[in-house]
């Protein structure tokens, strides 16, 4: 069901606005225009920050699929995965409400400078409520996958499991195997010389 949402949230917010940005008629210098004017910004005007989000998106996506029908073997690691990738984009998300909440996408900020402040507003869209609650949803049901992970079979043997490379904590005594130290055997006998002839002692071997 997270799952669900998350991808229904995600959806919403490709298709909606995330910024609206309301400006008085009065600065375009028309007479005849009164009242305010809405200007929408959509995902694809946030430049930098909107290209960030959707290649996000992709492993985020994949991470999700593979941990809920994906082969068993593989399910851990495709989680931590879409659980890096997911607080990567809440953390993006963050410092995108932060530069949306003070700047307008749509008009310049050398042509706001000269605005009055009441002639111009800034609002949060739907699309970036929508793309907080779609990756919460989805790091939600990568949190939640890992309780419906089957359980071994008490009749079936559990496999060892290989000693941690990268542990910072030190092996218990019952764990390490102590190996009696052997006798060393040394023995002591005489040596045949380097000679090929006893009568040749006095010169080079084979000369």
């Amino acid at each position: 069901m997270a799952a669900a949402l998350g991808a229904v949230a995600l959806l919403a917010s490709l298709v909606s606005e995330w910024q609206v940005t309301t400006v008085d008629a009065a600065v375009f210098g028309s007479e005849n225009d009164v009242g305010d004017r809405l200007v929408p910004t959509d995902l694809t005007d946030l430049g930098a920050f909107g290209a960030a989000i959707l290649v996000g998106l992709f492993p985020l996506v994949v991470s999700v699929v593979l941990t809920m029908f994906g082969p068993p073997a593989g399910r851990r690691w495709a989680r931590l995965a879409g659980l890096s990738v997911g607080g990567t984009l809440l953390g993006l998300l963050f410092a995108l409400a932060v530069s949306l909440g003070g700047q307008s996408r749509v008009v310049p900020y050398l042509y706001s400078m000269s605005m009055n402040p009441d002639q111009m507003q800034i609002g949060y869209g739907r699309g970036l409520w929508c793309a907080f609650a779609g990756v919460g949803f989805a790091v939600l049901a990568l949190y939640l996958a890992d309780r419906h992970t089957p359980a071994p079979v008490a009749d079936e043997p559990a496999a060892e499991e290989p000693p941690a490379v990268w542990s910072w904590r030190r092996p218990s005594g019952a764990d390490e195997q102590v190996v009696p130290d052997a006798p060393l055997e040394l023995t002591v006998g005489p040596a045949k010389p380097f000679t090929l002839l006893r009568d040749d002692r006095d010169k080079p071997s084979g000369s």
